[in-house]
């Protein structure tokens, strides 16, 4: 899923770092350069574990392209949960973002 921001990339990138963590997922590797943040959540009943990726693009100035990527690693259903990590991540990110 796709999301622009119009926001300095720099304070986008920091605020999805923040709202991931906030989310209670832990971040396996963090790339401001190249935009590129992985994550994973912890195994739960609903889950094994997904793995999150975020990706960012700086388009121009103040706007920041946000590609969001959530799929289940140890199983192939994912039971909505994907889609309910993108949605809390999201929610966080506004969150923080609009504070």
């Amino acid at each position: 899923m796709g999301k622009s921001l119009n926001y300095p990339y720099d304070t986008v990138f920091n605020a999805c770092i923040k709202a991931i963590e906030d989310c209670g997922f832990k971040i396996q590797s963090q790339y401001k350069k190249s935009g590129k943040i992985t994550a994973h959540t912890k195994f739960s009943i609903w889950s094994w574990q997904e793995e999150i990726t975020i990706t960012l693009k700086n388009i121009a100035g103040n706007k920041v392209n946000l590609d969001f990527q959530s799929e289940c690693t140890a199983q192939f259903i994912g039971w909505g949960k994907n889609e309910r990590n993108q949605k809390k991540i999201l929610n966080k990110l506004n969150d923080i973002l609009n504070k």
